[in-house]
């Protein structure tokens, strides 16, 4: 992506005045167009590298990832084995069984279990596969009806939300309707003096804007109406142009129209001139409502569950990246071969003592892992992070 106003889409155009020339709002203007361009060429750069970084994960890490869940269902079923072997006391076995249920439930998250392994699950979980996953569902809806309920004081009905697609769907769409509604609610609330005047002042901004920009199109569609030229190649590169200005002004897309403009329609000396200082506050006011919405584009990667697992790597440097994922690579085929040497060493028939060990060891794990959730879940440093679509994306990947 080019700058702004690189030399080729200024031909024609020469500036008289030197920078130091330039008033305050020329050059505001200059600074917000100038950073709009960078900004575009920053987003394109990062999609790149993530587009890159996932497609390398993908190769590199998921088989990886797959290896390794496998081993653990493996290891699962050798210590469902060793129950026929050995004799446990009767906690000795609940915390196996529980271990057992546990390794299938993290195997489970790296792939689709075939009918087999999940009557192997069902087995020895507390429950079968298809109420773990109910399970997992109520504990997103209870989250998501306590979230709605803090953040925008609606009550959510989540019986309407089931484990398939078109209820999903269905219930998406009746929480955006109570959001909006409850949005209108709170906009019909008598408001203060100073609220009231400042929303028309918003209102007359918004207004303005809008007759400026469509200002900008019309003049622009004068110029560059195919039909008014005669010069056949004149004619089709106007042609193009007016698609580009179509397209420019639906998607409210200033910059664009004003390189058209600065290009077309004020190629005389005095171009910077003719842009007086009431149209140039319009045009800082757009050009700054679109810097901001560039920057809270690429702070929307961080939370794009297609980036999920590279979001990481936003700001770090590409060979910092790959170096990280170069890492991951080996430490998983490092706990591939551990993972396959407990599964070799509790298959044998004197391994009694190893497997309590470690079923002991991993039932400890989980409950202190369990009490660092529950003392993050008492953090409210975070409410602010929470979005709704990201949480109904979260959703639907586990279907």
């Amino acid at each position: 992506m080019k700058p702004l106003f690189e030399n080729e889409m200024m031909k024609g155009l020469v500036v008289t005045k030197s920078k130091q020339q330039l008033s305050k709002k020329q050059q505001e203007f200059y600074k917000y167009t100038a950073s709009i361009s960078t900004l575009k060429e920053k987003i394109l750069k990062i999609q790149t590298k993530l587009d890159d970084l996932e497609l390398i994960c993908t190769k590199e890490l998921d088989p990886g990832f797959i290896k390794v869940a496998k081993a653990k269902f493996e290891v699962a079923t050798v210590i469902a084995d060793s129950i026929k072997l050995h004799k446990y006391t009767q906690v000795q076995l609940e915390r196996t069984k529980e271990v057992i249920s546990d390794l299938c439930e993290i195997a489970f998250r790296s792939f689709i279990p075939t009918l087999e392994e999940q009557n192997f699950y069902n087995k020895w979980a507390p429950q079968s596969y298809e109420e773990y996953k109910e399970i997992e569902l109520n504990i997103e809806k209870e989250f998501l009806a306590e979230m709605m309920s803090d953040e925008y004081g609606i009550d959510v009905d989540m019986s309407d939300l089931k484990n398939d697609p078109e209820s999903y769907f269905q219930f998406q769409q009746k929480l955006e309707e109570q959001l909006k509604e409850k949005s209108e609610a709170t906009s019909t609330r008598k408001k203060t003096k100073k609220q009231l005047a400042a929303e028309e002042k918003r209102k007359a901004a918004e207004e303005l804007k809008s007759k400026s920009l469509r200002s900008v199109y019309v003049s622009l569609a004068k110029l560059l109406h195919p039909d008014l030229e005669e010069d056949e190649n004149m004619k089709s590169q106007k042609n193009e142009l007016m698609k580009e200005v179509t397209a420019a002004y639906e998607s409210k897309d200033l910059p664009t129209l004003l390189k058209i403009e600065m290009q077309w329609a004020f190629k005389e000396s005095e171009n910077i001139e003719k842009l007086t200082d009431e149209k140039l506050d319009i045009f800082i006011s757009l050009l700054k409502d679109q810097v901001k919405e560039l920057k809270s584009e690429i702070k929307s990667f961080e939370y794009n569950p297609k980036y999920e697992r590279v979001a990481d790597f936003l700001y770090m440097p590409v060979n910092r990246a790959l170096q990280e994922i170069i890492n991951s690579k080996y430490s998983l085929e490092l706990e591939y071969k551990y993972i396959l040497n407990d599964a070799q060493k509790f298959a044998k028939p004197h391994a009694k003592k190893q497997i309590v060990d470690f079923v002991n060891g991993y039932v400890e794990n989980m409950y202190k892992d369990d009490d660092l959730d529950d003392f993050f879940d008492d953090d409210d440093d975070n409410d602010d992070d929470f979005d709704i679509e990201e949480f109904f994306k979260r959703i639907k990947r586990k279907k």
